[in-house]
């Protein structure tokens, strides 16, 4: 149904034009699968309306397959979002770089009043230490976000044991990282970007 997904916990795929599926006030958790975390909430070539209220979608695990965050929206013409919170996976592995907290290709989406947040980086004892995830992964879409707080998680560190210790420390996520997309934001909430 979704690129690159593992079963999430709740898929909604081929809306056609016309339909309307609102969801409000569940909370979904993916539970890791082969050490990925899969997507929480999958929506997938939804030409009709997707309305998500009072929705908390966790992403479990420790891993990443890019093109997925806790939130996964693709191809879809109207998402709406009011008092959502996506939160991925608290740390990456040490092979992947930090899980976005919400990703979405070619689709439109409306935010309003929501939290978004990205995965802390790898901490992981090694040479691979990981930035902060995104908090939202925005590809070629259309994004409007009001009253929201996205924020990227923080990035890996580690002190290398050489003969001296060598701290690492790599950047945090961005808040939003946009590709070929439009963002537009109002009012409140702390957005950073």
């Amino acid at each position: 149904v979704f690129p690159n997904a593992a079963p999430a916990a709740l898929v909604v795929a081929d809306l056609p034009v016309g339909g309307v599926v609102r969801i409000a006030g569940i909370k979904f958790t993916s539970a890791p699968a082969n050490n990925l975390a899969p997507t929480a909430v999958a929506l997938s070539n939804c030409a009709g309306m997707v309305i998500l209220s009072d929705v908390i979608c966790e992403a479990g695990g420790t891993g990443f397959v890019e093109g997925q965050g806790s939130g996964a929206i693709y191809q879809c013409a109207n998402v709406v979002m009011d008092r959502c919170e996506f939160t991925s996976a608290t740390n990456a592995s040490y092979l992947d770089d930090g899980q976005a907290g919400l990703y979405m290709l070619d689709s439109v989406v409306q935010m309003n009043s929501c939290t978004v947040s990205g995965a802390d980086g790898s901490n992981f004892f090694s040479t691979k230490v990981t930035p902060g995830g995104p908090g939202i992964v925005a590809e070629s879409s259309t994004l409007r976000i009001a009253r929201s707080v996205v924020q990227g998680g923080v990035g890996g560190s580690e002190s290398i044991l050489l003969p001296t210790p060598v701290p690492i420390f790599l950047e945090g996520g961005p808040g939003i990282r946009a590709i070929g997309s439009t963002v537009h934001f109002s009012g409140g909430g702390q957005n950073q970007t």
